[in-house]
């Protein structure tokens, strides 16, 4: 667990250009003379990485308490935020199978999350496939109808565009 929470922390404070967050090696993130793209450096994008390989589902899983059930929020949305900061930088990177990776990690856990569907059916988009596009905003739109909502205005306005027809 610390070790998930170090490395979401450090590319964290990698992504803000925090030059107190040191790597292994001991020097600064501004010495380390890592590339940037799309505004995020690769040393945190790897921390980012690793936290999401470190890990390994809710904390505690079958004990209850407060303490540890409040821990096991904390941790989870740690954990979806770390993805979608690997999202994102793959996004910007153009690396859209690594960005589709990490937003369809986010929908098994949270299903939900409009912005993410969002985030997928840009990746499809910027692919030229329409057919996984439209497959995506109806797999949204049926979730969204179990909690009696249409997807938000922005929602359907974007996808109208990517599906190249005017939303009326």
């Amino acid at each position: 667990v610390e070790a998930f929470v170090d490395h979401a922390n450090r590319g964290d404070a990698l992504a803000r250009g925090d030059g107190r967050a040191a790597d292994r090696s001991g020097s600064s993130a501004g010495e380390s003379g890592n590339a940037v793209t799309g505004g995020v450096s690769d040393d945190a994008l790897i921390a980012w990485t690793e936290a999401w390989r470190l890990y390994r589902g809710p904390l505690m899983a079958g004990y209850d308490g407060a303490l540890i059930e409040h821990r096991r929020a904390e941790l989870h949305r740690r954990y979806l935020d770390v993805l979608r900061s690997i999202g994102d930088a793959y996004d910007a990177r153009g690396r859209t199978t690594e960005a589709l990776d990490a937003y369809r990690t986010i929908l098994i856990d949270e299903p939900y999350e409009e912005a993410v569907h969002v985030a997928v059916m840009a990746q499809y988009a910027t692919l030229g496939r329409r057919d996984l596009v439209r497959r995506q905003y109806l797999r949204l739109t049926a979730l969204l109808s179990e909690l009696g909502v249409a997807p938000s205005e922005p929602t359907q306005r974007r996808y109208h565009g990517w599906m190249g027809h005017d939303p009326g």
